[in-house]
């Protein structure tokens, strides 16, 4: 589990890396417009990526506990904390 935390975290960062050295190398430049433009795209990206996985969670929220653990005692605990 924490080993597929920090999978997820570094790829969250390797994301926001993209985003700050595309954004810097447009202002350094001089090009206010196109670091404007990158800002959109990499803020108009992040919310449709969350939202995919937001939809994807609510949809199969009975079966994304699979993911983590087999156990059905584990498993019963998370339907029952879930609401309906």
């Amino acid at each position: 589990m924490r080993k597929k935390a920090m999978i997820i975290n570094i790829g969250m960062d390797l994301v926001m890396a993209c985003c700050r050295v595309r954004v810097a190398n447009e202002l350094g430049a001089g090009n206010g417009k196109g670091a404007r433009f990158a800002t959109i795209v990499s803020s108009i990206t992040s919310l449709v990526i969350g939202l995919f996985f937001w939809v994807l969670i609510m949809g199969l929220h009975d079966k994304f506990a699979l993911i983590f653990t087999s156990s059905s005692v584990v498993l019963g605990k998370g339907r029952s904390s879930w609401p309906s």
